[in-house]
């Protein structure tokens, strides 16, 4: 097999290429990049067109001096296991080359021993990051095969799984278009730490009777443009018996609903917006109104949206029941229980059930027994807010600065999370210090520092001034997160 080999200046433009190979008998070079790269990402993917064997390649990069950077096999991740999107390709891949030297791809099949020919083909594609998302909507039952159903003043909630391609991190906006009369679907945003979360349909009171497919669509702002892509619909094709179990799941043409009669009852939150500081607790009021006039069964109250398993659990905190005598409480969402919630937007759901089923008998109950009405808020955006995005840290430290001279600090922020916001940085001077002065600078969203310029009179007074440096980042463009940290500087000669 021959290698493609590409320039340097080749790599310096956004070049990207896809090559079909053949016959992989043996590890071979499949391509050679002579690279500038530290300054342009890198992604590389493979695909397999023919043959289970190829479904045991393998993807080598290594140095021209035949070190390995990575090697990438069966990608790791599975989404959910009712959505079972596993697949025998090795992943995406990232490179931000560390030096300016040659790099090998190198593609090997472990079974190519044994099953192998030139009718075996597989594509590598080599090229710039290309930031994207796609989501996947599908009905809420996680192990059996599910239908949305609506009634009419209630809701239903779809669960949602977000693939972020490309390096992209950006939120998300899940919204409805041209729905049915009586149809709703209020705008949430999916934030950028989140793969999982739902969508809610709601019905109105007087929503006519309905079966067919609904348009739900997400939109992102991706290199300064808005960029809109349909949710594509999914569901189970054979119930699985246990929790937890891979089902087999496939995509659909539509994403459908039904509207029927009134809901037995409805949850409705007090607010569609909550904050709450990282770390912290928040409750959340509820209140149920029964729409049926026998309905008097207890309604228990949970949280979807968050972090999945028991983590996801915990910080819901204590469960809540409501009754037709108790028919408002309110529930705990705390953002620190499990790993704890990273800053940011999420969207929640409170879910109630009449009949929670036990994961460990999933069967339906017996005939004639108590049915469990299932009914959800409308979404909740609850946002988190930042304590400090990172450490601020100022040098050098301590300093000294001459009268009539300036002194240049570094202020650097660690970030520690993937936020691309803007800091207005400050130096606040001690009172009683004459003669000093700082103009503010402003370390951009995609920076980590900034010079800061302390200019000293000819006149200014010599001692030691505590000088505060202070960042400011202004959270979803209202809360101030500030960051502090102080330098002495010696005035004089």
């Amino acid at each position: 097999m021959t290698a493609a080999r590409l320039s340097a200046d080749e790599m310096a433009q956004e070049y990207q290429k896809e090559i079909r190979r053949t016959n992989p008998f043996r590890s071979h070079r499949a391509e050679s990049v002579a690279s500038n790269a530290t300054f342009w990402p890198r992604s590389f993917s493979t695909n397999r067109l023919t043959s289970s064997s190829l479904a045991t390649r393998r993807v080598t990069l290594v140095t021209e001096s035949g070190t390995v950077i990575t090697e990438q096999d069966d990608t790791p991740e599975t989404m959910a296991p009712h959505f079972s999107a596993r697949t025998d390709d090795p992943p995406r891949y990232r490179l931000v080359a560390p030096a300016d030297t040659t790099y090998f791809l190198k593609i090997s099949s472990r079974a190519a021993f044994t099953d192998a020919g030139p009718r075996h083909l597989y594509t590598v594609r080599i090229g710039v990051d290309e930031p994207d998302f796609r989501v996947v909507a599908m009905p809420a039952a996680t192990q059996t095969p599910d239908v949305g159903l609506v009634g009419q003043h209630g809701s239903y909630a779809y669960n949602t799984f977000v693939w972020r391609l490309g390096g992209f991190s950006g939120d998300i906006t899940l919204s409805g278009e041209a729905l049915p009369p009586g149809l709703s679907v209020r705008p949430q945003v999916l934030s950028n730490s989140q793969k999982q979360a739902v969508v809610v349909v709601t019905a109105a009171p007087d929503a006519p009777p309905f079966a067919g497919a609904i348009k739900i669509v997400g939109s992102a702002v991706i290199g300064g443009k808005k960029v809109t892509r349909d949710v594509r619909a999914a569901s189970i094709v054979w119930p699985v018996a246990q929790p937890n179990t891979l089902t087999v799941t496939r995509l659909d043409r539509e994403l459908v609903v039904a509207v029927r009669d009134k809901a037995p009852y409805s949850l409705s939150a007090a607010s569609e917006k909550v904050s709450v500081q990282q770390g912290q607790s928040v409750g959340i009021p509820v209140t149920m109104k029964a729409h049926w006039a026998d309905f008097k069964g207890n309604v228990q109250i949970a949280a979807l949206g968050l972090t999945q398993g028991p983590q996801g659990a915990a910080m819901a905190g204590p469960g809540l029941t409501l009754t037709a005598g108790k028919e408002s409480g309110t529930i705990t969402i705390n953002t620190q229980a499990g790993q704890g919630l990273a800053p940011g937007k999420y969207t929640i759901v409170l879910k109630g059930q009449t009949q929670p089923i036990n994961p460990k008998q999933p069967n339906p109950p017996p005939k004639g027994g108590p049915v469990n009405h299932v009914q959800v808020t409308p979404p909740i955006m609850l946002t988190v807010i930042p304590k400090q995005l990172g450490k601020l840290t100022v040098t050098p430290a301590p300093a000294k600065l001459q009268p009539g001279k300036t002194l240049e600090l570094t202020v650097k922020l660690a970030r520690q999370y993937d936020m691309p916001i803007a800091l207005k940085v400050e130096a606040v001077l001690p009172d009683g210090v004459s003669g000093l002065s700082a103009s503010p600078v402003t370390i951009g969203p995609d920076q980590n520092e900034v010079k800061l310029i302390i200019t000293s009179s000819p006149g200014a007074s010599p001692g030691t001034a505590v000088i505060t440096v202070r960042a400011t980042a202004m959270f979803d463009e209202t809360v101030p997160v500030v960051h502090e940290a102080k330098v002495n500087v010696a005035v004089g000669k």
